[in-house]
């Protein structure tokens, strides 16, 4: 569905008003990630994954059901949700089972399995969009059931898995929330920022880049590889995240691949050829392939050392990727129609580039959470009472 989508919402709206129709899906999951947060403190990851699975069919059916400008952002908005309890499922997941010192082979693991559908899934839809366009959307259904059925095979069928224990909170205010994240984002926000950046540049890929793929097809039977040369590298990279952040630290192997993605997708815009734009692709992505994972790693390391605030820095991180979606699509269906989709590619492997070489000498090697002023947002009935004696 991420690859067929956009391409049926540009043909049928256009590049324009398809990036505003996928930014919904964004400002939807932003509003669920600030409620996820602040409602859903200590929740187990079990209680996400309901979530997701119960969501996950209703989004191919909006779009096999009725193809109009209310149903596709509807559709948007359920994808919006499901995206983000998969985001929490995730983290929570990996905080719950994994220890600490294996968070980014964790990551790099979750990394390649995500992406080998990313990879197969392009192939395939392209594949059965040759036979007819509603094939795609009917796979799309088809593999969320079964996902469902496993999910609770799964749960009858096996015990439960060992997890650490975590103690439900109640939920806080909305100012209240919003200094936590500012707290916490005074620490990290080159990391944040560098988030920022690969899920636009993902959502670059992810939105206009099946349409750049078409027109790539129309030069050479090898344009439908676009998208795959994005993926594969993942599936090589992805698991090996580990042994990259071993020499350099999980932060630095981030920004360092952040500099190879920034100057494979400056070199991709560049290129005239269409086996040139899928060999700079693939480069770019060795990168991309990186950045994630190593950055997911070290988020995982606060969620796990932020106690209780845990729940709040998945929040705070997921609302990040969800403003880049926002951003993103929007931003990119406007460059497209000024400057062409090749050059988008071009323009945010600049930045990255530039903000990644001057993170690497700049950002702290140990970067520490301010518990206590945490603690302090956490249960401010203890400290007006402190206040009061």
């Amino acid at each position: 569905m991420s690859f067929i989508a956009p391409v049926i919402l540009e043909h049928r709206l256009g590049a324009a008003n398809m990036g505003l129709i996928l930014a919904t899906s964004s400002m939807a999951g932003t509003v669920t990630d600030f409620l996820f947060a602040k409602i859903f403190g200590g929740r187990r990851a079990s209680f996400f994954i309901k979530i997701m699975l119960a969501l996950a069919a209703f989004f191919p059916i909006s779009f096999l059901v009725y193809q109009s400008i209310p149903s596709f952002i509807f559709a948007m908005i359920i994808w919006g949700v499901y995206f983000e309890a998969m985001i929490f499922s995730i983290y929570h997941t990996v905080h719950q089972t994994v220890p600490a010192k294996d968070h980014v082979w964790a990551w790099g693991t979750i990394t390649t399995v995500r992406n080998i559908g990313w990879v197969a899934g392009p192939l395939l839809a392209g594949y059965l969009d040759g036979y007819n366009s509603s094939y795609p959307i009917i796979f799309s259904l088809a593999s969320f059931s079964v996902a469902i059925f496993l999910f609770l095979f799964q749960k009858k069928n096996h015990p439960q898995i060992k997890v650490v224990s975590i103690k439900k909170r109640k939920s806080h205010g909305f100012i209240q929330e919003l200094k936590i994240w500012f707290v916490c984002a005074k620490v990290f926000w080159p990391l944040l920022f560098l988030m920022l950046m690969f899920q636009i540049i993902d959502s670059t890929f992810f939105s206009i880049g099946p349409v750049f793929a078409e027109d790539l097809q129309g030069l050479s039977h090898l344009g439908g590889l676009f998208i795959a040369m994005y993926t594969v590298p993942s599936l090589i990279f992805g698991i090996l995240t580990g042994y990259f952040a071993r020499p350099w630290g999980k932060k630095r192997a981030a920004f360092l691949a952040g500099i190879v993605a920034g100057i494979g997708l400056i070199a991709m815009s560049q290129a005239g050829s269409v086996e040139w734009i899928l060999a700079t692709t693939f480069f770019a992505s060795m990168g991309m392939a990186i950045i994630y994972p190593e950055l997911s790693a070290v988020f995982e390391d606060f969620v796990a050392r932020g106690k209780k605030a845990g729940n709040d820095i998945v929040g705070l991180t997921a609302v990040v990727a969800s403003i880049s979606y926002i951003i993103g699509p929007i931003v990119n269906g406007f460059l497209a129609e000024k400057v062409g989709t090749q050059a988008v590619f071009g323009l945010w492997g600049w930045i990255i580039v530039i903000f990644s070489v001057i993170a690497l000498f700049t950002v702290k090697r140990k970067l520490h959470l301010p518990q206590q002023e945490l603690d302090t947002l956490l249960q401010p009935h203890i400290s007006s009472m402190r206040r009061r004696n």
